[in-house]
């Protein structure tokens, strides 16, 4: 144990360069007989003495922590003198001792010395100050600490919305230890990136705990000590987040005494924090660690769970020995996030069933559906033997829990906020030494509703608004906050399991599309689809809290033609998973006949969940925590094909795609193309807006086909120069892997979408002399026309540079054409189907054969002379470019300055 230091300082004014020393009682001396009184002088002399020390601290906030302190003391020794029937001792600092009887109050209970206590309590005393009781029994014990948003000032912050979960780090399970002197209790944020194991595991456990010990974050003194319990300061925790939020490190802030609430395994601390935004309540869920520790399972990179990778340090390890003195060794262990599920005594039903509770922030009328939406896993689980393995509980019925409470750890809840932004998530809390899935909150962004129930607000010149803005304190802080949240947020982390960040685009292309097929004279949907979207999203964001990942390869399992099927829809879904990113399920040959049958949203889920949740929870007999059993090989090897967020973010396999749909994803981009061709030619957008409602409208319509557009854009881009590489791994006497090039048919296929594009093809794009029909919002210099305000003009309104919008896709088609498939087709090289000379003599055709636009030319040019002239460019592609464009770079002109020095210049 390393020597311990000072206690650590707590900044009690923010805006001060000051410190100064709280500590609730002084350091502990066992024989001392120092008196109530000697102690109370003792730490007023100390104060004064830190007064004298540092002027500039403001002198209110020093003598508020002064009267804490006595109050504290005097309050402990008033109750700690009740009783003298029954009294024992209870030392506070420097020996002080007094008579006691009850121990603390918990629910308006006296509970006395010597009794069963939680874990971790909070006691409240006058002057909003707290004190934090640990209870010996448990007192060192791993705990994880949660906090959740409960309520914000407007206006409405992202990533502190209620329901926000604000945690930034992997590293929240602590513990406690003993400093070295009795006297202070050390704060431990554990270390689980490393572990021993095997046989001879004590030869090394001096030498791993010296070198991963993980130190201390901060300690702070016992103020008081019982046979049961310690009793130590809060504020160095509530001021720093609990050393897990960085938004919450605040000196103004105030315990709250209810709702707090303690039980035995854990606790409900809620906290009032006066931010620079605004005010905000959060309630910090703190939870023991299961006794038991669920068996650990081995992860297999054809099942996408998420999953905890760490070092594994042994001296022999048996298990991988092949009898015959040799040995295969590999440190790292990767095991996924999962749910521990087991059975009841008889064997035949699930014990502790996976339970959801649908906050009473969703709306009455969407509650069933969110609970459809939860209950359509449990087909998997009774495949696997674990019957009624999943359920929803909603308010009102006769098992809702009458003490539930958002953020509370033992009821996994789905809820609804109001942000900046549209999205959901689903974070989860792990045990880091197991990856057991302890508990998770799936909360829904209220932009969902109005983005499912309405198409546009149909009379409202400019979309609904989504949020206000309306101070720098805000802006700033949302900025902040998510820049602490990103790794918390971000979709690739193994808590986060975000959802629809910068989607709401999409998500707008796929309700005019709706609503242009199966939507009324105005627009509107029928509920029962709305329904089915709730179910289809609430299925995706249970997946992740079941510890599953995205699955992007699903929308390419089944035809165009088996999508329209019903009846095949109805029994294999859209996608072999409900973990994809799902376009609406619609072609454009679509009919007004065939809607009230139709399909446009996955309502069970796809054979790949079915094998996720096999290889995740079923129960293999046999199997050794860490290693892969056979049976689980098995699984993975005849599971769908699955492909995550890396193969998307990086083009790495064209079948890895965001709301694409079909077995055949250039027919499919070309269908959105027939789609906009098609509503163009019947006048499908002029015809959606109602009476009364303002011209601006109808750009708001037309903006959506061009971004249809792009959207096929995207879809075809990653097949020029495609190569599918999957998760194979070798079969026994297996050759040498081969990746499978994207066929040259399919890639001149994919070209042709783009050229159509580029060379604006009749009926993609508004006709010029329709451009005089397109009318937008305009507002003051700077002024969000979408914003909420109290202060709201934009009564301005001018023609929209529809040119422009018309210009921009077509360049973003060009250069889709040409890059990255230059890069990779040379990469290729001879494996290459499509050559760089054929995809560079398509695009030099479709240019000389567009519509001119002079515009659109020089972009090329200069692209292209970028492109040539830039230092890493291969000079495979240099040449190409040369030849075929007849470019050559400018002459280097090198000048010679007065210090002597040559200079290049030119390029």
């Amino acid at each position: 144990m390393a020597k311990v230091v000072d206690s650590p300082h707590f900044r009690i004014d923010s805006d001060s360069e000051e410190e100064i020393d709280i500590e609730l009682g002084t350091p502990r001396d066992p024989i001392s007989e120092t008196s109530d009184e000697q102690v109370l002088e003792h730490d007023r002399a100390s104060l004064l003495e830190s007064d004298q020390r540092k002027k500039k601290v403001r002198t209110t906030i020093l003598t508020v922590s002064f009267l804490v302190l006595v109050g504290v003391s005097i309050g402990l020794a008033a109750r700690f003198s009740r009783g003298h029937s029954d009294s024992t001792s209870i030392d506070t600092g420097d020996g002080f001792s007094v008579p006691i009887g009850s121990l603390e109050t918990i629910g308006g209970e006296e509970v006395q010395n010597g009794h069963v206590v939680p874990f971790f309590d909070v006691q409240f005393y006058p002057g909003e100050r707290a004190l934090f009781v640990l209870s010996k029994a448990q007192w060192n014990s791993s705990f994880i600490v949660y906090p959740t948003v409960v309520k914000r000032a407007a206006p409405v912050i992202a990533g502190v919305e209620r329901g926000g979960i604000l945690l930034e780090t992997n590293d929240f399970v602590f513990h406690f230890e003993l400093s070295t002197d009795g006297q202070h209790l050390q704060l431990v944020q554990e270390y689980h990136y490393a572990s021993l194991h095997g046989d001879k595991a004590d030869e090394l456990q001096q030498i791993f705990d010296e070198s991963q010990w993980p130190g201390y974050i901060t300690k702070v003194p016992i103020y008081a000590e019982t046979e049961d319990a310690y009793y130590i300061p809060s504020d160095l925790f509530l001021s720093n987040g609990f050393f897990v939020s960085s938004v919450l490190a605040s000196s103004d802030f105030t315990a709250l005494e209810k709702p707090s609430e303690s039980f035995a395994s854990n606790t409900m601390l809620f906290v009032e924090y006066e931010l620079a935004s605004g005010v905000i309540e959060v309630n910090y869920a703190i939870g023991l660690l299961p006794d038991k520790i669920m068996p650990q399972r081995v992860a297999d990179d054809r099942m996408g769970y998420f999953s905890k990778r760490y070092t594994r340090y042994s001296l022999t390890d048996q298990e991988l020995s092949d009898g015959n003195g040799y040995h295969r060794w590999d440190p790292q262990m990767t095991v996924i996030h999962r749910r521990k599920l087991e059975l009841d005594s008889s064997g035949k039903q699930t014990k502790n069933p996976i339970t959801y509770y649908i906050d009473p922030s969703v709306p009455n009328e969407w509650r069933e559906a969110f609970a459809t939406g939860v209950e359509a896993w449990i087909p998997a689980f009774e495949r696997i033997g674990f019957p009624n393995a999943i359920r929803a509980v909603l308010p009102g019925d006769s098992d809702w829990p009458s003490d539930y409470r958002l953020g509370d750890l033992r009821y996994n809840s789905i809820s609804v906020m109001i942000s900046e932004q549209t999205y959901a998530y689903g974070p989860t809390i792990i045990d880091p030494r197991s990856g057991e899935i302890l508990h998770s909150d799936i909360v829904f962004e209220y932009g969902f509703f109005n983005e499912v129930m309405v198409d546009f607000d149909m009379k409202s010149p400019v979309d609904p608004p989504q949020s206000s803005k309306t101070s720098e304190h805000s802006d700033a802080e949302s900025s902040n906050v998510l820049k602490a949240n990103k790794k918390f947020r971000h979709a690739r982390t193994g808590r986060s399991r975000s959802c629809g960040f910068a989607h709401e685009e999409q998500h707008k292309v796929d309700r005019m599309m709706l609503s242009s097929v199966a939507g009324d004279d105005s627009g509107f949907v029928p509920k029962r689809l709305i329904a089915q979207h709730f179910a289809d999203i609430v299925m995706h964001e249970v997946g992740h809290t079941l510890g599953l990942r995205h699955n992007f390869a699903g929308s390419s399992a089944y035809s165009r033609d088996q999508l329209r099927d019903p009846a095949f829809v109805a029994e294999h879904g859209m996608s072999t998973s409900i973990m994809d990113y799902l376009p609406v399920n619609i072609f454009s040959d679509l009919t007004k006949d065939q809607v009230e049958n139709h399909s446009f949203f996955m309502t069970a889920i796809g054979a790949y969940d079915y094998a996720a949740i096999a290889y995740g929870y079923s129960v293999v007999d046999d199997e050794i925590p860490g290693y892969k059993h056979p049976r689980l090989t098995e699984l993975a090897l005849a599971a769908p094909l699955f492909l995550s967020d890396e193969s998307v973010e990086n083009m790495l396999n064209p079948y890895a795609q965001l709301f694409d749909l079909s077995s055949d994803p250039v027919d499919y981009a070309a269908d959105r193309l027939k789609f906009v061709q098609n509503a163009r030619s019947s006048h499908a957008a002029l015809d959606k807006v109602p009476e009364d409602a303002s011209w601006t409208t109808l750009w708001q319509r037309e903006h959506v086909q061009l971004r249809l557009l792009a959207y096929a854009i995207n879809i075809v881009r990653p097949i020029l120069g495609g190569v599918n590489i999957t998760h194979a791994h070798r079969s026994k006497d297996e050759g040498a892997y081969n990746a499978t090039f994207i066929p040259k048919e399919t890639q001149l296929r994919a070209l042709k979408v783009l050229l159509r594009i580029i060379q604006a093809e009749k009926g993609l794009f508004p006709e010029p002399k329709d451009y005089g029909s397109f009318v937008e919002v305009v507002g003051f210099d700077g002024e969000d026309c979408n914003e909420a305000t109290l202060d709201y003009g934009c009564l301005g309104r001018g023609l929209v540079d529809v040119g422009a919008y018309v210009l921009r896709v077509r360049e973003r088609a060009l250069i889709s054409a040409l890059f990255p498939a230059m890069a990779r087709i040379v990469q290729q090289d001879a494996l290459s189907p499509l050559t760089l000379n054929e995809l560079l003599t398509e695009v030099a055709k479709a240019m000389n054969a567009a519509s001119y636009s002079f515009t659109l030319k020089e972009f090329l040019d200069e692209m292209l002379a970028e492109t040539i002239s830039h230092h890493d460019t291969d000079a495979r592609i240099k040449r190409g470019i040369e030849e075929k464009w007849n470019m050559t770079l400018p002459p280097v002109v090198v000048v010679k300055a007065e210090d002597g020095h040559e200079h290049p210049i030119g390029r």
